[in-house]
């Protein structure tokens, strides 16, 4: 009877556990734009955790570094949203997703995505990660491209 009751306890904990539902999170990462670059030739500035291109002729260049971590590296993300402010009504802001070789020889970058010419206001852009899959032993980064005209990046978000 023993051997009996011990099947019974072991099959109701296996029929148990099979139909239990995983509990899976998402990691996440969340930068404002105070910690990306500008290319040293450009006319920009920095307020408020925001990166504006204070040119009024000329379009700024701004990188931001991924910074993969063990619960979220930048091959893993499923989801990037980068947040911009475009104030040009004749150019766009336009994002990339991009990686560096960890060798530092060569780089690629997915298909851009923009805001179009004609946009002004706050939105989010969501870049091709296609660069991203199977590169991680690569650096990922956001590259972008403002308009003059006081245009602004405010940050991203990326998940996986």
């Amino acid at each position: 009877m023993s051997r009996s009751l011990l099947l019974l306890v072991a099959g109701a904990l296996i029929g148990f556990l099979a139909t239990t539902p995983t509990v899976s999170h998402a990691d996440y990462v969340q930068e404002s734009a105070s910690a990306c670059v500008a290319d040293d030739g450009d006319d920009y500035f920095s307020s408020n955790g925001r990166l504006r291109n204070a040119s009024s002729t000329s379009n700024l260049s701004v990188a931001c570094g991924f910074p993969s971590q063990t619960g979220i590296r930048h091959d893993s993300v499923t989801f990037l949203s980068v947040d911009v402010y475009d104030q040009s009504s004749s150019a766009s802001v336009i994002a990339f997703a991009c990686i560096t070789d960890f060798n530092g020889f060569s780089h690629s970058c997915g298909s851009s995505t923009s805001t179009g010419s004609s946009f002004t206001g706050v939105t989010s852009l969501f870049p091709s990660r296609s660069a991203w899959s199977g590169a991680g032993s690569d650096y990922g980064y956001i590259q972008l491209t403002l308009p003059p005209g006081a245009s602004a990046l405010h940050g991203f978000y990326g998940s996986n």
